[in-house]
């Protein structure tokens, strides 16, 4: 498979675990607070000290600041209290082994740019499925504060192209592998999403 076809293959994996999925609505958003809040930032952060190409740093660089700016942390936190959903013990739990491994991509330094950026482009581009899907759940948690969807609905399919055309760059300085490495972002990223839903 080319990068593309990866992506898209991800996309499709995240669309069947989201409609199959049984959990209530407000589990599933507990369980996605307790994976991105301070979670999405961390991986870009990590993932920008490791990249090789210009181009992949500009946008790890404009994600990272649109996240600090926009304080997408709070958004998620205001959607999460307004549907009753803020996470306990038990979803940190749920989430926990699924997590180490999304930060265990990191501790290999030379694969960690590339791989970082393949996790990072595909939540992105399955955000595209599941971030509606959140909203669905939302409505039904009760929720009255959707400034975190509704902003992610729109940057989100932005964010999506620049981040498959830095991951394609990335691609192109010096890793063995690159498609296999990308693979394993992806994957990790699958791996989160439907721990989320299971």
């Amino acid at each position: 498979m080319n990068t593309r076809q990866i992506i898209e293959s991800a996309q499709v994996e995240v669309g069947t675990i989201v409609q199959k999925s049984k959990r209530a609505s407000r589990t599933i958003i507990k369980r996605y607070y307790a994976s991105f809040a301070g979670g999405f930032t961390d991986w870009i952060g990590k993932t920008r000290l490791r990249v090789r190409h210009p181009y992949t740093k500009w946008v790890l660089d404009d994600n990272l600041a649109c996240e600090s700016v926009e304080d997408h942390i709070g958004m998620l936190r205001r959607f999460a209290k307004s549907s009753g959903a803020l996470p306990n013990n038990k979803d940190y739990e749920h989430v926990e082994e699924v997590l180490y491994r999304v930060r265990a991509i990191f501790k290999n330094s030379a694969t960690a740019g590339l791989v970082g950026t393949a996790l990072c482009a595909t939540l992105e581009a399955t955000s595209l499925v599941f971030v509606p899907n959140l909203k669905w759940h939302g409505k039904r948690s009760g929720c009255g504060d959707f400034e975190y969807i509704n902003k992610h609905g729109v940057a989100d399919v932005e964010h999506t192209k620049v981040l498959i055309k830095a991951l394609q760059h990335e691609q192109t300085i010096g890793y063995e592998d690159p498609l296999e490495l990308t693979g394993k972002g992806a994957d990790r990223a699958v791996d989160l999403i439907r721990r989320i839903y299971a």
